[in-house]
């Protein structure tokens, strides 16, 4: 089953240069769960990188997607002119169908 985000799907209150691109965790599609969101709450550095996030909510919890969303964000960045250093960005990271 496909995993990831488009970029319809992330909704923070800053851009992305590099959306994160979360893989579909393997627990869900074993338990037959096809669909699911996560919040997450991170911090931005001045040069887009965001640290310090945190699981929000996750839906239906319990089957990874709130792991997969948080490794997602190693190789995610915002894009710079649209951060300040030390600010909070809470934004949905969604998986599966449309």
């Amino acid at each position: 089953m496909p995993g990831g985000v488009s970029g319809g799907h992330v909704k923070p209150d800053a851009s992305w240069s590099r959306e994160p691109r979360p893989d579909f965790p393997e627990r869900a599609s074993e338990r037959g769960v096809t669909t699911g969101s996560v919040e997450l709450l991170c911090t931005s550095q001045s040069n887009g990188t965001p640290t310090n996030c945190s699981v929000v909510f996750e839906l239906p919890s319990g089957v990874g997607f709130g792991e997969a969303a948080l490794r997602s964000m190693r190789s995610a960045r915002f894009s710079p002119a649209t951060v300040d250093a030390g600010g909070s960005h809470r934004f949905t990271v969604s998986f599966g169908e449309d």
